[in-house]
């Protein structure tokens, strides 16, 4: 019963993606305003959406709305122009046309932004590529962007982790510790750097990550804990928080130390790689301009 509600799930979730593309191919407008070229603007190339946020997570709730991360590629004249080339677009919607009643929240970069993006590397941006959920609509690999991500990883990396948990922590001990949505970010960080340290790889859902890899029951069943007190909406006890603050300085403590034992580079290297890899989109994408330009 659990595959089939898997399967439903994602049969919805890629149909929400498909239909914002439709939406996207026509609202998503890159402007161009050169007087040689024909027409005053064009659609972004959409290369690939994927749903991020609590459902690549693996943690969605009844309310939990769609954030759509994707990538395009910039028309080939835009290239070879002075007009400001469109880095990303960022928007919210609670109505487009085709996905009625459904609130979206939307970030679609550029192509060579993402890549220096997850360069950096900035955390927030791995779940656009490794989501679960996706639709490719074009010949960009995603595969070998992947693939070249996880063989960039290094002890940055990991930082980011710890750095984006303790933002967290702090953010969350300052307001209010008993937030479950909060928690489960951290207990997220902690839980993927230590699966990234072990594997070079990189996985996003919690629920896999304990699955399939080592940890304890008290990680589990603070888990389970955390995530059904988001689902009914439910704050943690006084006890409750403080034995999380507990678990998260034990956590720490052993991503650092595993971090510190491990044979992971410094820093991201495969530059020239990503530049390769960037080069081939752009050959790809490459479209002659006798019909736009005349000298």
């Amino acid at each position: 019963m659990q595959f089939r509600n898997v399967i439903i799930l994602q049969s919805k979730l890629i149909n929400v993606l498909y239909r914002f593309l439709e939406w996207a191919e026509d609202n998503l407008i890159v402007n161009n305003y050169n007087p040689h070229i024909t027409g005053k603007s064009r659609p972004a190339k959409i290369d690939f959406l994927s749903i991020s946020g609590s459902y690549s997570y693996g943690i969605p709730t009844e309310t939990s709305d769609y954030d759509i991360k994707g990538i395009f590629t910039l028309p080939t004249e835009n290239l070879f122009t002075l007009d400001n080339r469109v880095k990303w677009f960022k928007g919210n919607h609670k109505k487009i046309p085709e996905i009625p009643d459904v609130e979206i929240d939307y970030d679609i970069y550029e192509t060579q932004t993402y890549i220096q993006y997850v360069r950096k590397p900035s955390i927030n941006h791995y779940d656009c590529i490794f989501s679960p959920y996706y639709i490719n609509p074009s010949v960009l690999n995603i595969n070998k962007l992947r693939q070249m991500v996880e063989q960039s990883i290094s002890k940055k990396l990991i930082k980011a982790f710890l750095g984006m948990a303790y933002h967290n922590y702090t953010t969350g001990k300052n307001r209010d510790v008993k937030n479950p949505k909060v928690n489960l970010i951290i207990m997220r960080c902690y839980l993927e750097a230590k699966y990234i340290i072990q594997h070079k790889k990189i996985e996003m859902c919690i629920p896999k990550l304990l699955d399939n890899f080592t940890f304890t029951k008290i990680d589990k069943k603070i888990f389970r804990t955390l995530y059904q007190y988001k689902k009914e909406n439910k704050q943690l006890s006084d006890n409750e928080a403080e034995a999380f603050m507990d678990w998260i300085k034990l956590a720490k403590s052993r991503v650092e130390k595993d971090t510190k034992e491990s044979n992971l580079k410094e820093r991201p290297g495969m530059f020239n790689k990503f530049n390769d890899f960037l080069f081939k989109v752009r050959l790809n994408n490459l479209e002659f301009l006798d019909d736009y330009y005349s000298y």
